[in-house]
């Protein structure tokens, strides 16, 4: 609410002043979630099946909310990966995971949105974030296949005489 603050001030000398400031004091009721960290497991990731990890904060008030990931914008043509509801407590971080099922080789730009808050949030704008991720390719099934630290290459014809160490 609204205050009023009097200052009577006495300096050394004796000599007297008195100032007069009103202020007004809102207290926030709402929850505030916001997205701050998105990781993956595992880190190092390879087409199949992985996990999106999304680590929220939320101050004030518990909230009830929707968390959805997509492979994607999902204001353009991102593809739902998965979306579904859960608490998000007060003065806490959370950790929320989505199975990503059919990750494919490649780069994908993964976001993972808040929304449907209950109570209300105070803040929305901090309810969307994203990250670029490099997905690595599954070597080929029946097909011998080595990595040499960028890339998966074909080992099939090596022969014991060969230093592993220099592929």
């Amino acid at each position: 609410g609204e205050h009023i603050i009097t200052l009577n001030v006495t300096d050394d000398m004796n000599n007297t002043g008195i100032d007069k400031i009103n202020i007004t004091i809102t207290i926030e009721t709402r929850p505030d979630v916001s997205i701050y960290n998105i990781t993956f497991y595992p880190e190092d990731l390879v087409e199949g099946e992985n996990y999106i990890i999304a680590s929220l904060y939320n101050i004030i008030q518990d909230a009830y909310i929707n968390i959805s990931f997509y492979d994607g914008n999902p204001d353009v043509d991102g593809k739902l990966i998965e979306s579904y509801f859960a608490y998000a407590y007060a003065n806490t971080y959370t950790d929320l995971y989505a199975f990503w099922e059919n990750s494919t080789y490649g780069s994908h730009n993964i976001y993972v949105l808040i929304s449907n808050s209950t109570p209300e949030e105070s803040n929305e704008n901090n309810n969307q974030a994203n990250i670029t991720v490099y997905v690595k390719a599954r070597p080929k099934i029946n097909q011998v296949q080595c990595y040499n630290s960028t890339n998966w290459i074909d080992c099939s014809n090596l022969l014991y005489r060969n230093n592993l160490t220099q592929i």
